[in-house]
């Protein structure tokens, strides 16, 4: 089944999933978490107007159908995970657009990134940083 996310208040924040009818509303969600970058349990998911509650239950009991198109709504993010000098370089970086979740989205693809480096690439970036 094919259902399309957006997320509410997101310009361009529009995705397409592909999802088999027997999964359960707990990994939609888990898609819309990955796909927008957006901590697990830090939105919620309406379909037709009318938030999904049960994670456990299936797709088409949720009534989620094919071609279903849903509005993801953010709840308050709060930037307490991040120490304040993080938030003050990411402020740096993000300028006039450093809202706690888009300090969440930088900070989490950098970790991202960083999680992928081989040790030759670590070995090289503290090179760089030590000159």
């Amino acid at each position: 089944m094919q259902i399309t996310a957006k997320l509410l208040g997101g310009k361009d924040d529009v995705a397409t999933f592909e999802l088999m009818e027997q999964v359960q509303v707990q990994h939609l969600k888990r898609k819309i978490s990955e796909e927008f970058i957006l901590p697990t349990g830090s939105f919620k998911v309406l379909n037709a107007g009318k938030p999904l509650h049960d994670d456990d239950l299936l797709l088409p009991a949720a009534g989620v159908r094919d071609g279903a198109k849903l509005t993801v709504v953010l709840n308050p993010i709060e930037s307490s995970d991040l120490s304040p000098e993080e938030q003050a370089q990411l402020k740096v970086v993000l300028g006039e657009a450093a809202t706690p979740l888009n300090m969440f989205r930088l900070s989490k693809c950098v970790q991202n990134y960083a999680d992928y480096m081989s040790l030759d690439d670590l070995e090289r970036l503290a090179r760089k940083r030590r000159r």
